[in-house]
């Protein structure tokens, strides 16, 4: 199969990719980023967002007011397109959501306009390389091939074109022209 026809993952590769994030390992701060990178995934998988649109998130932009958000709205200078969208939260990203708030950001008193993925001081970020490299190596790990960020995100069209008009999956992806 040539990289070109490998667009997306099939359902059953999807549960053991994502299953590689709820393992449970020692020492303790394994399980922590485990689950930042759980979060990190579900937002490419189950929200569509692109590598670049993750690392800009806010803690705000996920979690408000002690709850996760219902709605994932993309304010216009997060996107690649510069154009504003709201995505709706599915339960796994919903608890993927509340679990990163328990363990990070209310530990560290994260900020709302703290970057989601960065440490408590908000002067380090995860790069888009560093989680190409993350979903790369649980690729391999888990379904013997790489997986990228980008997959995730065709990944989540996929599945949709299945339920949706492809006018509704252009929305989600912020690929619709206005």
């Amino acid at each position: 199969m040539s990289k070109s026809q490998i667009k997306s993952l099939t359902i059953d590769e999807q549960a053991k990719f994502l299953a590689y994030f709820h393992r449970q390992d020692k020492p303790r701060f394994l399980n922590e980023l485990r689950i930042r990178n759980r979060l990190i995934v579900l937002l490419m998988l189950d929200a569509g967002l692109r590598v670049g649109e993750v690392i800009q998130l806010t803690v705000g932009d996920l979690h408000i007011l002690g709850s996760p958000v219902g709605m994932i709205h993309l304010r216009p200078e997060l996107t690649k397109t510069k154009t504003e969208r709201s995505i709706p939260v599915t339960v796994r990203l919903h608890d993927a959501i509340q679990e990163m708030f328990l363990t990070f950001w209310q530990a560290f008193e994260y900020k709302p306009w703290t970057r989601a993925f960065a440490n408590a001081d908000n002067d380090w970020c995860l790069s888009s390389r560093r989680i190409q490299q993350m979903t790369k190596t649980a690729g391999i790990i888990t379904i013997s091939r790489p997986v990228h960020p980008h997959m995730l995100r065709h990944t989540f069209a996929t599945r949709l074109m299945s339920k949706c008009s492809i006018r509704v999956v252009q929305q989600l992806l912020g690929v619709m022209q206005a």
